[in-house]
Parts: C-alpha cells; structure tokens; sequence
C-alpha cells in the first residue's frame, strides 16, 4: 500500500520446498528480503487493493503527501531525542495502517495494545518537528481475511487528552531515571490483586 513501487524487490516469490540448494540459492540472490510464497503474495494484494478501493482510505491515500515518514524531534519539556515513523500523512493529518482480524472490535483492540499511543505519540512529534498544529489522527486498519474490509477510525479529542497525558507522564519518567541512573520495575510496593 505504502510503497507498491519496492514491494517485488522487498518480498520475492518463491515456489517449491523451502530446502535444499534451490531454496539455498534463492536466498542467496534476494539477501535482506522476506520471501514470500505466492499465496502469500496474493493475500498481500488483495489487502492493498482493498484498502485502495476504500470509499475513505483510498482518497486519503491517494492524497497523502508522506509514506513511510522518519520523524524526528526533541522534547521541549526533557529535551530527550525522540524518532517516529509515520505510515502515511496528508494535509492536517496522519494514519496508521494496521492489520486486524476482525474490524468489529479493533477499536477495543486498539486500545488494548497502545496503538492510540503510538499514533498520539507521532501526531505530538509532528507538530513538534514541523511547527504545527497537532494533525488529526486515523487508524486504519484492514481484516487479514477476506474480505479485507477496512475503515478509518479517527482519534477522538478525549482520547488524544488521554493518550498525551500518559506519554508525558512516561517521557518525565524517562528523564528521571535518566538523571538519576535509577531503573526502577513497575510495582517495587506488594499490590492487592
């Protein structure tokens, strides 16, 4: 989706049993590369076109000024170097494309695995790093499975408070050990389960 460009050189296609010198010598001429059976490859396909016929995503993509975009910027408030790689941005906004097996409860997935972080942290590192204000923030993530719906789902204002709350609260937790050379673990207290 991101690079359609590099995406025979990055992941060739190899048929047949993964051993012996056939599978030896392929891997020799593809160093660096994720080889990819071609069942693989058409269920890669088939997501990407999925996710460029979206009624949203696809003009989003299609509109995106930024793929695959290294950021980087110093925090104002502990001055720690920090870095972020954004899947795709436009104008005023940034995504996060994601797989998922099922689109129904990925916004409760989401959330489980910190993903609202992760896109709080690279919207903060945008405005940061270009001067702005903050972009809006879509996740959009794709069903593994066909047949491949996908969406995009919008950071809520609360929960970017939310999420931008926490990453300060974690970055001054940062610069304290760091000045102090003191790595605390997470519960040096007994807890109540």
């Amino acid at each position: 989706v991101l690079e359609p460009h590099d995406f025979a050189t990055r992941y060739p296609i190899y048929e047949g049993d993964r051993k012996g010198d056939p599978w030896k010598a392929f891997k020799a001429a593809h160093p660096n590369a994720e080889i990819l059976r071609a069942v693989e490859a058409a269920a890669v396909h088939a997501q990407a076109a999925a996710v460029c016929a979206h009624p949203t995503v696809g003009p989003m993509l299609e509109s995106a000024t930024h793929r695959e975009h290294v950021l980087r910027w110093t925090d104002p408030v502990t001055g720690i170097r920090c870095k972020g790689l954004v899947d795709v941005a436009g104008d005023g906004w940034i995504g996060d494309l994601k797989g998922t097996g099922d689109l129904a409860i990925f916004p409760r997935l989401a959330i489980r695995d910190g993903y609202h972080l992760q896109l709080a942290w690279y919207r903060w590192g945008w405005s940061v790093a270009y001067g702005c204000p903050p972009p809006r923030a879509f996740s959009l993530p794709v069903e593994v499975k066909p047949p491949h719906d996908c969406a995009a789902f919008e950071l809520s204002p609360t929960l970017l408070v939310l999420a931008d709350r926490e990453i300060r609260e974690l970055m001054n937790l940062l610069h304290r050990c760091r000045t102090r050379d003191v790595w605390p673990g997470r519960y040096e207290l007994p807890e109540v389960m």
